[in-house]
């Protein structure tokens, strides 16, 4: 498997070892969803566990990233990289202190500063720039992150990026007077390759979202056809897919708070079921499912980390979405109630 993973990604730069049986696991680690285990040119280990793409989505890489290019560069690793937990814990403003948030970006090494989402509220919260020395970090899973927040997580993230390519750079000490046109073909190309695509015009959609014109629910509903899912070889399981399936047709079509409360309602009863089959099953004997603590790393407790993460996650984004519908519709209240 390891030398097929090699050949098949045309690897040349990297190692790739496995362990022959239970016996030979790790003490500790997880599922590269849960995060990435960094070492160094030396095998030591430089970070325990990155972010999680679980919880962080697509910013969990940019935590692998920053550390990587620190490594390959022959620098010291940034006291805080984007992603990370932190908590004020070295700041003056006794109201500010303890409030906690995630990094959106490593620490600068000209000043020593890096940007920082504070949480507040269920969805809400501010960005700030501050020394790296006044942050301490926090273990990944010491915040829990609502669906809302990554989203205003990764809005702010991207106002950082957007701000570092404004800044005035200075040409590099080794950049020629005049440039070849092989370099002015290359320009050229990248500066075609970042164009702005051409989208279609935006109208207003349903309670105030966007969506491009001829295009929406029902029209990409038709498109695709109905959803036909594989069978599980389980009546019961293969029952609630199907269920599952009609329910999220009839959301893509109608977009509405009602058809958003009904599959919710159908994807909760389905996660319960599976859940429950899976720790009888499957996980029976993981910790997190009720068994004896493991000596070693265990992949189906990983595995059973990262599938109910994954359930949580689809669950509370469909809450908070229709929670965002307003109080005037009466599902969404029953809804919100019974998930509090």
């Amino acid at each position: 498997m390891a030398r097929q993973f090699i050949s098949e990604l045309e690897l040349q730069h990297c190692m790739v070892g496995y362990a022959k049986s239970q016996a030979d696991m790790p003490k500790w680690g997880q599922l590269g969803c849960s995060g990435f285990i960094i070492l160094d040119a030396q095998r030591r280990v430089v970070c325990p566990a990155t972010a999680a793409f679980l919880k962080m989505r697509g910013l969990a890489f940019a935590h692998v990233e920053a550390l990587l290019d620190a490594l390959l560069a022959g620098e010291a690793v940034p006291a805080v990289c984007p992603a990370q937990c932190v908590v004020l814990d070295k700041v003056e403003d006794p109201k500010k202190r303890g409030m906690r948030g995630v990094a959106l970006d490593a620490t600068d090494p000209s000043s020593g500063k890096c940007n920082v989402f504070l949480l507040s509220g269920s969805g809400g919260g501010s960005m700030v720039r501050v020394s790296a020395a006044k942050l301490r970090v926090l273990p990944g899973d010491a915040i829990d992150i609502s669906p809302r927040q990554l989203q205003a997580i990764e809005q702010a993230r991207a106002v950082v990026l957007v701000a570092r390519q404004k800044e005035p750079r200075e040409p590099p000490a080794t950049a020629p007077c005049d440039e070849s046109a092989e370099h002015r073909k290359r320009n050229a190309e990248g500066e075609s390759k970042g164009a702005a695509v051409d989208t279609p015009p935006l109208r207003q959609g349903v309670d105030g979202d966007e969506g491009y014109e001829g295009v929406d629910g029902y029209q990409a509903a038709e498109a695709l056809g109905p959803v036909r899912v594989a069978s599980v070889l389980n009546d019961e399981l293969d029952r609630q897919h199907e269920e599952c399936a009609a329910a999220l047709e009839e959301l893509a079509r109608t977009r509405s708070g009602s058809a958003l409360d009904v599959a919710l309602r159908v994807i909760r009863r389905h996660f319960e079921t599976e859940e429950l089959l899976l720790d009888r099953h499957l996980y029976g004997t993981v910790t997190g499912a009720g068994g004896g603590a493991s000596e070693t790393f265990s992949i189906q407790e990983s595995m059973r980390k990262s599938h109910f993460a994954d359930h949580k996650r689809i669950i509370l984004t469909m809450e908070e979405q229709l929670a965002a519908l307003g109080s005037g519709h009466d599902g969404g209240k029953a809804c919100s109630s019974s998930a509090a």
